[in-house]
């Protein structure tokens, strides 16, 4: 007589259930072994699993009898996830992974040392040859003394549209030389008086 079953398992258990309606409780009773199983009702077995995948412990194994099945409760010798419940040969319950050992204190990776070198490798300061930089300063200060105001106000006067240098020409005159406009707009119908700074007297030009 043979039954139906399947199983579900914890790290710590397996689970099994045999699906077989009304067996008396009392006939049914289970043997087992390290990796091995087998539930019988009297004298007559109704189902037998071996070699199983991993070591239970054969002392410690239970059942319990339903209307409709027998659930036994199948503790595993050492904790962990069995691959299967029955195997053609025995399996590894667990797998334990070597400990990686942190590397050494001479072995760098290529890769690791290409990025420190990138990281900490900085570029070399450009120089500033302050003493040619100090020439070319003097240089222009020497060429601003040499040009006179008048030089100023006719460079200023060239670059102007027609309207611009009647203004400046207006405005430049009318105040004797307190005021440079070179907006016609506001000079053109406008008396520009003479506007000295502060603390001083307006002479004719």
């Amino acid at each position: 007589m043979s039954a139906r079953y399947d199983y579900y398992q914890t790290d710590k258990d397996l689970m099994v259930s045999i699906y077989k309606k009304g067996l008396p409780a009392d006939q049914v009773h289970v043997e087992a072994t390290s990796d091995a199983v087998e539930v019988l009702v009297g004298t007559e077995s109704i189902l037998k699993l071996s070699p199983l995948s991993g070591s239970i412990i054969a002392d410690q194994v239970t059942h319990k009898v339903y209307g409709t099945k027998v659930e036994l409760k199948l503790p595993k010798a050492t904790f962990g996830n069995w691959p299967s419940l029955v195997g053609a040969a025995r399996q590894a319950t667990q797998t334990t992974l070597a400990p990686q050992q942190p590397p050494k204190a001479d072995e760098t990776s290529p890769v690791h040392a290409e990025n420190t070198a990138t990281s900490t490798t900085k570029p070399a300061p450009t120089r500033k040859n302050w003493d040619s930089l100090a020439k070319e300063i003097d240089d222009v200060d020497e060429d601003d003394d040499k040009r006179g105001p008048d030089d100023f106000f006719k460079s200023l006067y060239s670059g102007l549209d027609p309207d611009s240098q009647r203004a400046m020409l207006k405005s430049y005159q009318e105040s004797n030389g307190t005021v440079l406009s070179t907006n016609w707009t506001d000079v053109g119908d406008k008396f520009q008086a003479p506007q000295p700074p502060a603390g001083t007297e307006v002479r004719k030009l």
